[in-house]
């Protein structure tokens, strides 16, 4: 329908990205400025000594120890990942700090740092138990001081469940030194969740010193709680974390980010390279160990090089199309669905991916979930486009000629190509005037982010990316502000608060299903289908996990083959 090109990735790599590369990786710990100093641990109990194994004639690999080179998505931006949206942020509260709850493969949350806890039989009275030999990592002991403190940054900072939390919240009460009590006023069927949130809002708990900074401010926080302590971060370069020894492991299985988080690397360093083919010269060269995120078009090269594993992600990604709807034209209903309606999903992703790689999907809490909630709201209808359909509703726009700002991404070759189908199609069949102003993603999703931007118009469409697509409608990213172009759904807005307070799975199911509709119909966004993602690491990396409910890399369990 459609006269496309798909933009591939550039083969080659800019010989000064490759000094870059080589000079980060090859100068060591020498070329490293001096790092902040994290105070020293205070004296704990000796743990228990492994048992050493027996000797052997014939040497066998040891699954402990060693250096990991990890290239992350982006640089951290800061080290407090509670008023963060960025994902290496998340990273650091993974690693550097412990949660209360953690998320298994089945988006189940389970006990992470809370040994026993319990609820009465009117859902309004939790209590919960902590673990024993829980310590930050400068020795002091994890108290329900720290916790609680922790929880009151968290229901007051950026985490949409902790918001919701908070409606519904009489108190938390401190038992003792281990326990604790939330008691509601009414029931929320969402508080486990809300403990092992390890997104936005992250709900790690901090020491008395960081848990009480302003919780839309970042902490300094360096002195974590988690499997591996925070070394140092180089801005722009480099960041680095250790085992740490004190940490005592859940005894059950690892699934995602709950269970047993058994660190076996000495080690892990983060270099930053931001060229994503870069990376893959790098891990193929044997200069770094594992990547984030390889391009697309660089799947079938990893694949086939010796040395390299590379494995697609559990989770898919989830696009859309997302419409500013507080100035013209898509301010007006038909305009928004005339887009939708116009533009095969099909032409959107094969302008973006490889064959392979993008999958047609009309739910706005993504397909093949839990939250699918398939047929239900009308853009299946449209999946396959049509356009006369879309004639009729422009004309019912009221559009008055004025230029269509477009906002894609340079540094995201995906998004840029999906830029250009909606540029076509506004043009050759709809007869629009448009303007593709290109910029970096850090710039961009900025100005999407401001909402005094979207009502200056200084942006009608931009298109965006998540794996919020698994999620539910309370953390889905397409519910909220810029995401759904800044719409008001009051409707949609209780209707979260329903989902939060419902119990049973046929309640939830419902609420769902009626959100969607409404979403849906009201064009709130263009869902522009699903992605694959991969991730490629050297075959010395064993025992890779691929989490099922984040895109985040795992670290605890794997080990380097020596």
């Amino acid at each position: 329908m459609f006269k496309w090109v798909r933009l591939a990735s550039t083969r080659y790599v800019l010989a000064l990205c490759a000094i870059f590369v080589l000079a980060v990786l090859a100068c060591g710990d020498d070329a490293t400025p001096a790092p902040t100093a994290v105070p020293a641990a205070k004296a704990t109990a000796t743990p228990t000594a492994v048992p050493t194994a027996a000797a052997t004639p014939v040497p066998t690999p040891t699954k402990k120890g060693g250096t990991l080179i990890h290239v992350p998505a982006s640089d951290i931006s800061q080290l407090d990942p509670a008023p963060s949206g960025i994902l290496p942020d998340f990273y650091h509260g993974m690693l550097a700090y412990d949660h209360l709850f953690g998320m298994d493969a089945d988006g189940v949350p389970q006990p992470q740092m809370v040994d026993e806890w319990s609820v009465s039989s009117n859902g309004l009275d939790w209590t919960f138990t902590l673990r024993d030999n829980l310590s930050f990592h400068d020795g002091s002991p994890v108290t329900t001081d720290e916790v609680i403190c922790s929880l009151e940054r968290n229901i007051n900072g950026r985490s949409v469940l902790g918001k919701l939390l908070k409606v519904d919240l009489g108190s938390f009460e401190k038992v003792d030194a281990n326990t604790f009590s939330i008691h509601l006023t009414d029931t929320f069927g969402l508080v486990l969740d809300t403990l092992a949130e390890n997104a936005v809002g992250s709900a790690i708990i901090y020491n008395m010193t960081d848990c009480k900074v302003d919780p839309l401010e970042a902490a300094d926080v360096k002195i974590g709680n988690g499997p591996m302590r925070f070394s140092y971060w180089n801005p722009g370069t480099d960041a680095m974390y250790v085992r740490n020894e004190q940490y005592v492991p859940r005894t059950e299985p690892v699934s995602d980010y709950a269970g047993g988080k058994i660190i076996n690397i000495d080690e892990l360093k983060y270099v930053v390279i931001p060229d994503r083919n870069t990376r893959a010269m790098a891990l193929e060269t044997g200069l770094v160990n594992m990547i984030d995120f390889p391009l697309e078009d660089d799947y079938a090269r990893l694949e086939a090089a010796d040395g390299v594993t590379v494995r697609f992600d559990r989770l898919m990604g989830f696009d859309f199309v997302t419409m500013n709807q507080l100035a013209p034209p898509f301010d007006n209903l038909n305009a928004r669905k005339a887009l939708i309606t116009g533009i095969p999903q099909a032409d959107l992703l094969a302008a973006a991916y490889p064959p392979g790689f993008g999958d047609e999907c009309a739910s706005s809490f993504g397909c093949g979930g839990r939250w699918e909630a398939p047929g239900v709201g009308p853009q299946s209808m449209y999946i396959d486009g049509d356009i006369a359909k879309a004639k009729e509703l422009w004309a019912q726009s009221g559009y008055d000629g004025r230029p269509i700002k477009i906002r894609t991404f340079a540094d995201r070759p995906n998004m840029y190509n999906f830029g250009l189908v909606v540029q076509q199609f506004l043009e050759d069949e709809l007869g629009a005037k448009t303007e593709l102003l290109v910029g970096d993603i850090s710039a961009t999703f900025k100005l999407v982010n401001g909402k005094a931007e979207a009502e200056e118009g200084n942006w009608n469409i931009s298109m965006i990316w998540s794996t919020a697509g698994g999620l539910d409608p309370v953390r889905n990213s397409t519910m909220r502000g810029p995401w759904n172009g800044w719409g008001d759904r009051p409707n949609v807005t209780a209707w979260k608060s329903d989902f939060a307070r419902a119990v049973t799975g046929a309640e939830k199911d419902a609420i769902v299903a009626q959100i969607q509709e409404e979403y849906l119909t009201d064009a709130a966004v263009f869902v522009a289908g699903q992605h694959k993602t991969y991730r490629a690491w050297s075959s010395n990396v064993k025992d890779v996990i691929s989490p099922g409910t984040r895109t985040y890399p795992i670290f605890w369990g794997l080990y380097l083959e020596q």
